[in-house]
């Protein structure tokens, strides 16, 4: 059976865990070995954002993009983000923001394989399928 890098990021984080450096750097040197044997090191940008995944899991932190008409305030940003905290047993989001004019305002907040739209776009898009049922 042919690994996925979802399973070599697996088998390495998991066997990095709580290692001496030397050990880790041991590790990474065989898993760099093995990969370039079965010529899969092109593949290398997805294994690190597979590793990057498992300690977000780990470390708790959720990765969102967040889009909105115009830069949102500090304020407003904290609130979005004590929201998706609470909603997700998150302790730290780190946002990618997006200004996009075209929401009209409001935001549209990506994270994980959730959507929340309160753009004035989106709103306006949901009366009209209500409306129009």
């Amino acid at each position: 059976m042919k690994a996925s890098i979802h399973s070599y990021a697996k088998a390495i984080f998991e066997a990095t865990q709580d290692k001496p450096k030397a050990e880790m750097i041991s590790l990474v040197d065989g898993l760099l070995a093995e990969m370039s044997l079965k010529n899969i090191l092109s593949q290398m940008p997805g294994l690190i954002a597979e590793l990057e995944k498992l300690d977000d899991v780990k470390k708790k932190i959720i990765r969102a993009e967040i889009k909105t008409a115009r830069q949102l305030t500090k304020k407003s940003m904290d609130e979005i983000v004590n929201f998706i905290c609470k909603r997700t047993g998150a302790e730290q989001v780190i946002f990618t923001e997006v200004v996009d004019s075209s929401i009209g305002g409001g935001f549209i907040v990506y994270f994980k394989d959730t959507i929340i739209d309160a753009s004035y776009q989106g709103i306006v898009n949901e009366l009209a399928t209500v409306i129009g049922r």
